[in-house]
């Protein structure tokens, strides 16, 4: 293992510690090629770019990370010009998205140490980071991980902890006690008894989340291949009653976490949203018998399924599906799976396209 020093008063003072190839024993071969690209092209124009978070936590662990995110001294503008196949998002802080196909690789200036909103360098973007877990660099040429935070051996000791005080992180952003319980069980890492009380004492901050992270949440869960006990860890946090108020609140809990339990099985075949949506409200859902035509027992079983899930929004047509799917299960034929609509701009293009073709045959 190696230091980096900086300057204090003259004085040389540690800064980080740098792990070796031989001591993290990272396979390369398992880096995103096209991460590396965009780190080589920001290195190649003078900037300092690294991939940070949960993919060298994966690494680490041995696991095939699902996403590679880039962290770069350059501004957004900076990488935006840098990359034609990109495009700038983000409210509170940029981000940059650079799309490689459906492939989509988040691109994030520095941040500054007292606020998102600002760019700082890399020793005061890893104090910003969540927990220490997900506060390391990792440099694909030099193949060594840049640690400030000591989270390569929180890793190794197989603890989460967090690096922002705990009386501000959650206020900061509730959504991190999600990631907290979500991190433990994905890899079984302990949360420490000071953690877990805290994250109880907070859990009503999710009330002040919107709608759409809450979403995103739930849906990266029923994809996570271990949602029952996620959701399982979530109730016992007292976190669920703030996602799905009604699914935490029934009586037959059991049914629900046995139907995520058979959906985490299926997860090396592939899962669709539908599937999840399905474990989740299955158990729950009831058939009226006063309602006789298919189509009036699909829309009643819409508007249980709206209720149930609220306030998350997927998207009707899963919602749709998944009722559907409930109707065959029950022996009610005729229950027809919803046709996805092609959104409306896409129809646009797909007529631009044909009508510019022609114009090339006819000349």
């Amino acid at each position: 293992m190696k230091i980096r020093y900086k300057k204090d008063q003259n004085k040389a003072k540690p800064l980080a510690k740098i792990y070796t190839n031989s001591e993290h024993n990272i396979d390369i071969n398992k880096v995103d090629k096209d991460a590396i690209k965009i780190i080589k092209k920001l290195t190649d124009s003078g900037f300092n770019a690294y991939i940070v978070g949960g993919a060298v936590r994966d690494l680490l662990l041995g696991i095939n990370p699902k996403d590679f995110d880039v962290v770069t001294s350059a501004s957004p503008a900076q990488v935006r010009r840098l990359f034609y196949n990109s495009r700038i998002i983000g409210k509170r802080f940029l981000l940059v998205h650079v799309a490689f196909g459906h492939k989509i690789i988040e691109v994030s200036t520095f941040r500054g140490k007292e606020s998102n909103n600002i760019f700082g360098t890399i020793e005061e973007d890893s104090k910003r980071r969540d927990f220490s877990l997900n506060s390391l660099y990792y440099n694909p040429f030099e193949q060594t991980i840049l640690d400030f935070t000591n989270g390569y051996n929180d890793i190794k000791k197989k603890i989460i902890k967090s690096l922002i005080p705990l009386r501000f992180t959650f206020k900061e952003d509730p959504v991190r006690m999600i990631r907290a319980v979500k991190y433990s069980v994905t890899t079984g890492f302990k949360i420490p008894l000071k953690l877990k009380l805290t994250i109880k004492f907070f859990s009503s901050e999710l009330q002040n989340v919107s709608h759409s992270r809450i979403t995103d949440e739930i849906i990266k869960i029923l994809n996570s291949g271990q949602s029952s006990e996620i959701i399982k860890q979530l109730y016992n946090f007292h976190l669920l009653q703030f996602m799905l108020p009604f699914l935490s609140f029934i009586s037959d809990k059991n049914s629900m976490l046995s139907n995520l339990k058979e959906l985490d099985s299926k997860k090396a075949s592939g899962i669709s949203l539908s599937d999840g949506i399905s474990a989740l409200i299955k158990s729950s859902l009831y058939i009226n018998p006063n309602l006789n035509e298919p189509q009036e027992i699909k829309s009643d079983l819409f508007r249980q399924a709206k209720v149930l899930l609220n306030p998350i929004t997927p998207p009707n047509f899963d919602i749709e599906t998944a009722c559907s799917n409930f109707m065959k299960d029950n022996g009610i034929i005729n229950s027809e799976i919803p046709k996805k609509k092609v959104p409306k701009i896409q129809k646009k293009n797909f007529y631009f396209k044909r009508r510019k073709q022609r114009k090339k045959n006819i000349l």
